[in-house]
């Protein structure tokens, strides 16, 4: 592993962070009425790595988030989180986040490996 592949699964491990955050934001409003969840958008980096394109709100508009008026003017319809659709989601993530922790520590080892070696 290079330094490179450090960079590439710091990203990943960021990015996939603020996606389990997203994730996690619209399981835990799943009793709040009105309430529209958010989705994470992943994109590739230039050279490698993974990036948070866009946070998509339920409804196609990416960033956008709820004002006060609106959840007030909904406080009627019930949460738009669907839990079927959200743990699996959380899952994969989580599956992501572990395996480029992963590699990072594999990379950190190597770097100490060879800084020993060179020692």
């Amino acid at each position: 592993m290079s330094v490179s592949s450090l960079d590439i699964s710091s990203s990943a491990l960021q990015t996939f962070g603020l996606g389990m955050m997203t994730t996690a934001n619209a399981i835990a409003n799943v009793n709040t009425d009105g309430f529209l969840p958010q989705r994470a958008v992943y994109g590739e980096m230039r050279g490698g790595g993974v990036r948070l394109e866009s946070v998509v709100q339920e409804g196609g508009q990416p960033g956008r988030v709820q004002t006060a008026v609106e959840r007030r003017a909904v406080t009627d319809a019930p949460s738009a989180t669907e839990l079927t659709r959200e743990i699996p989601g959380m899952m994969t993530t989580q599956r992501a986040f572990e395996v480029n922790a992963v590699a990072v520590r594999t990379a950190d080892e190597m770097l100490g490996t060879l800084l020993d070696i060179r020692a």
